[in-house]
């Protein structure tokens, strides 16, 4: 005789999809913030680097970007 064995699958909730947007954005949101933060840097450091360099030829920094070849 033949016996069979019935399994239940527990049921698993599926995740609550306001709760996955909600990580999704906080890691979205550091990643965002480390780009802007070496955008920022980087910029920075070229305007000094051209203020420097504008002390130097006693020229304005527009004027430079603008009339430069």
């Amino acid at each position: 005789m033949r016996r069979s064995v019935v399994c239940e699958a527990a049921t698993t909730k599926k995740p609550d999809s306001a709760s996955k947007r909600a990580r999704q954005a906080e890691k979205r949101r550091i990643y965002n913030k480390a780009k802007k933060s070496e955008v920022k840097t980087r910029m920075r450091k070229k305007l000094a680097l051209l203020c420097f360099h504008n002390v130097e030829s006693n020229t304005s920094p527009l004027e430079n970007a603008l009339y430069s070849t």
